[in-house]
């Protein structure tokens, strides 16, 4: 199962701290902003993510914007994420 995950990891000496983990790995990075009107998500992946995969990190990001009690914004389009 894939998710999102926010605790630094260190690679290669570098923390990432917005780390995309998928099944245990490094898949990407995200961020956050955060307005007063919604959460504006921003995914950039290191491979290409498969359609289960964007489901649960759907999922994953209404979540986070639950907690935070605002809609999501995605930057950009979770169908399309490619790697960057």
């Amino acid at each position: 199962a894939a998710g999102v995950a926010s605790p630094p990891r260190v690679i290669d000496g570098r923390a990432f701290n917005h780390a995309l983990i998928v099944d245990g790995q490094l898949a990407g990075r995200w961020r956050r902003r955060l307005s007063r009107a919604h959460v504006e998500l921003e995914v950039r992946p290191s491979r290409q993510l498969s359609e289960a995969e964007r489901e649960v990190l759907e999922d994953t990001g209404r979540a986070y914007g639950r907690f935070h009690g605002l809609p999501v914004h995605w930057k950009g389009s979770v169908g399309d994420l490619r790697p960057r």
